[in-house]
């Protein structure tokens, strides 16, 4: 299967009300307001363990108001999974793609391609592409750098790599990046946590 990720662009903030739960439930309202011409506002409550906990508080804009606030504009990225030229899955994510070992703990082989050029086969226990905000969530655990969000770019980390030469990379965000699964390992794709599907061949 072919995986094309590809910036899609800054999309505009609005202001709404509403309840934050934790960091995964920003991650689904991002998703959700992809699909519709609305978008999506955090508010920083972060605890000291910096997570987004504000579970116990009631987040209440005065749109009416003076403007407290600014607008932290993110990129996103746009994932299409193929497989014999049929489109799988179709979708923005916030922070990362993931694609790792299913049941069975197998190395893949995995090509990367940056635009049309061929960049490296990998051979690792799966690949993270991530947004300069993803920076800081699994690709961070798998050895990435940390990215401001201004910074135009996309991460390429391997999980576990076979070899040390195999290291984070940072491309340009106006590339796509394409990733074909070599191996006929067993293997899944998970966009920002939130929604996966097995992948072969």
């Amino acid at each position: 299967e072919n995986f094309l990720l590809s910036r899609c662009g800054f999309d505009s903030v609005r202001l709404m009300r509403g309840y934050l739960n934790n960091l995964g439930g920003v991650l689904v309202v991002a998703m959700a307001a992809a699909m519709t011409p609305v978008g999506a506002h955090a508010a920083n409550v972060t605890s000291a363990r910096g997570w987004a906990d504000a579970s116990h508080t009631r987040l209440v804009f005065d749109l009416d108001g003076k403007p407290n606030y600014r607008i932290d504009r993110r990129v996103k990225l746009q994932v299409q999974v193929m497989r014999d030229g049929q489109t799988l899955v179709d979708a923005e994510v916030l922070n990362d793609a993931v694609i790792t070992k299913n049941a069975i703990a197998r190395i893949a082989d995995i090509d990367v391609f940056v635009g049309d050029e061929h960049l490296a086969t990998f051979r690792a226990d799966g690949l993270i592409v991530a947004t300069p905000t993803g920076s800081s969530a699994y690709s961070l655990s798998a050895g990435g750098p940390l990215v401001h969000p201004s910074v135009r770019a996309t991460l390429v980390v391997p999980i576990c790599p076979h070899t040390l030469a195999h290291r984070p990379l940072l491309v340009s965000d106006d590339a796509s990046v394409e990733l074909i699964l070599r191996s006929d390992s067993e293997m899944f794709v998970t966009l920002d946590g939130q929604y996966g599907r097995d992948i072969q061949q």
